[in-house]
């Protein structure tokens, strides 16, 4: 049998930045395969950006359960005490990067399979791979539902091996996950010179009006499982460096998370309301809102959590987007559990080696339940 500890090492020692054009996602393809997987590979290449990706499947019987997890991570950065690389296991610890976002509950979910299946129950095993989640995310799991809808593959459950706790294995499950939608706004003034204000139009204070309306405004009181929609200025820009000229133009950034009280469309349609002819506004959204009705799987996964390290998760949404936006479409039963996010993204990112046998164990005794 495969040790996740070995297994999550040699994943992290590919150096895949997002999009991982193939040495992960060619390393996971072989593995499945030597496990008796059928696999396909749906890479996709735009503007000579390219991006691995795979589905796999394991067994005929009809109830398909899946797992989703990304070979890419994000770049390393800063100074690290151990090379980003390597895998070094240092006391109690793996680190690398990738480690915690995903690599490790890739390592953890292919183990639990391979001894799943020295004893397999009555449902075949899929696996949604992709090399683009920590980029921009259009040529990865969104290509790879696009198949399985053209195909007419089901998914009766998925696993999205997110890394969803915060401080301690079992200590959340994720049912959903916020939308997100960007806006620019820009407003024009009159530039002219602080002596003589009655001859320029000053567009800071009418800007700063505008901002403070839009971060007061309460757009709604929350959603099952998930917190108000909430709105943030993250940032505003004259371009003035001096500072006896009234500037001609003003810009300003935000950011809304929220529920499913909205989509992006509603909410577009809210902000222009309340911007009106203030501002001009333009908008980038980056997912919808999503919430799994179905929560079997969900509790499921919670049992194996009291069985294996006698925790009781609780559901959130909170966090970031995540590929269940896209994934929500052919399966509402989803859920997603990994390791513990403290150092996702951080120099120096590890994890317990103890929490990579317990996922592990997880994972197994979540498939033996159906």
């Amino acid at each position: 049998m495969t040790n996740v500890i070995d297994l999550t090492k040699s994943l992290v020692r590919f150096e895949t930045p997002s999009p991982d054009s193939g040495e992960g996602v060619f390393f996971v393809q072989n593995f499945l395969e030597n496990l008796g997987a059928k696999t396909i590979r749906l890479d996709v290449e735009t503007g000579g950006r390219k991006t691995a990706n795979l589905y796999a499947k394991i067994g005929d019987a009809p109830f398909v359960i899946a797992f989703a997890g990304h070979t890419d991570v994000v770049p390393p950065g800063g100074d690290w005490t151990y090379p980003p690389y390597a895998g070094e296991i240092v006391g109690d610890r793996i680190y690398g990067r990738g480690v915690v976002d995903m690599k490790g509950a890739i390592a953890a979910f292919l183990c639990a399979v391979e001894e799943y299946l020295k004893s397999p129950g009555e449902v075949s095993i899929a696996f949604l791979i992709t090399g683009d989640e920590e980029d921009r995310s259009d040529q990865g799991t969104v290509r790879i539902v696009d198949f399985l809808l053209e195909k007419g593959e089901k998914i009766d459950a998925c696993i999205i091996g997110e890394p969803s706790n915060p401080s301690f294995l079992g200590e959340m499950i994720k049912a959903g996950r916020r939308g997100s939608l960007s806006f620019d706004l820009a407003l024009k003034g009159i530039q002219g010179h602080v002596a003589y204000p009655e001859i320029a139009d000053n567009p800071i204070p009418k800007m700063l009006g505008l901002l403070q309306d839009l971060q007061n405004y309460s757009f709604d009181q929350g959603y099952d499982f998930f917190d108000p929609t909430h709105l943030e200025i993250t940032s505003v820009d004259v371009g003035n460096g001096t500072k006896n000229m009234i500037p001609g133009e003003i810009h300003a950034k935000g950011n809304i998370r929220f529920n499913p009280h909205y989509t992006q469309q509603t909410l577009r349609e809210k902000l222009i309301h309340i911007v009106h002819d203030r501002a001009e506004i333009v908008f980038d959204g980056s997912g919808e809102a999503f919430l799994s009705h179905d929560r079997t799987l969900a509790h499921m996964i919670g049992q194996s959590c009291q069985k294996i390290c006698a925790k009781t998760p609780i559901l959130s949404t909170s966090g970031g987007t995540s590929d269940g936006r896209f994934i929500i479409k052919i399966c509402n039963n989803l859920a997603e559990f990994g390791l513990i996010s403290q150092t996702a993204h951080k120099v120096d990112e590890n994890v317990r080696l103890d929490d990579l046998y317990d996922l592990q164990k997880i994972y197994l005794n979540t498939l033996q339940n159906f």
